[in-house]
């Protein structure tokens, strides 16, 4: 009886651990990913990157945009959308700019997120789809680093977000689209100030109730 509860509960543990676990590409280099693929993405800000060269599952595909459902799929949790970009702009939280124009590779540029994603959101993950064509990946996403607020490219430093085809014989794969996801904050979680001011309160309201019990 012990052994079967035993392995009962390994079973538990492992079933668990199996869909809170990224599934990563066969290389995963700082926040880069696909370095032994056609095409090789990057974003700074991530804490990882998580992407698949082939199709893996019924529910992910890898020739189109990234849904939550595909999301889940690498990183756990309920996702939904805050906002989404297929050219310069601001979409809700998003922010995002091309050097070289969407649609084209190589290709890098800047992004950004508010700091009010943060108040309402407890992860984030943002995705970039490109255009199809020979070779893959034709889609990354990356877990971001919490509280981070984006990316800068400059000269000096493989900042913000790139693109680079990785084998010369690679077609297609113009930047697509930029896309922000998040996981709602439990709405019951109180701040640790937030909490202590409700105790507070609640044990004034003791105090004055049992003074005018005695009054």
């Amino acid at each position: 009886m012990k052994n079967k509860f035993i392995m009962a509960a390994a079973l538990v543990f492992l079933s668990n651990n199996v869909f809170a676990s990224p599934i990563l590409g066969p290389t995963t280099s700082g926040t880069t990913c696909g370095l032994d693929d056609g095409r090789a993405a990057t974003l700074t800000g991530a804490a990882q990157c998580a992407f698949t060269p082939t199709i893996v599952t019924p529910v992910y595909d890898n020739n189109g945009t990234m849904r939550a459902v595909d999301i889940a799929y690498f990183y756990g949790e309920t996702w939904e959308s805050a906002g989404g970009l297929t050219g310069d702009g601001t979409s809700n939280y998003l922010s995002a700019t091309s050097d070289e124009g969407w649609g084209n590779i190589p290709n890098s540029g800047d992004w950004a997120i508010t700091a009010a994603f943060w108040e309402k959101y407890s992860k984030g993950v943002i995705t970039m789809h490109i255009g199809s064509g020979g070779y893959s990946p034709d889609n990354w996403a990356w877990l971001l680093t919490n509280g981070v607020l984006g990316g800068l490219t400059s000269d000096t430093a493989d900042d913000g977000w790139s693109l680079s085809i990785i084998n010369a014989d690679a077609t297609g794969g113009g930047l697509s689209n930029l896309k922000l996801w998040g996981v709602l904050k439990d709405p019951t979680d109180v701040p640790a100030p937030g909490i202590l001011g409700l105790l507070s309160i609640s044990v004034l309201a003791m105090v004055g109730i049992r003074r005018r019990k005695k009054a």
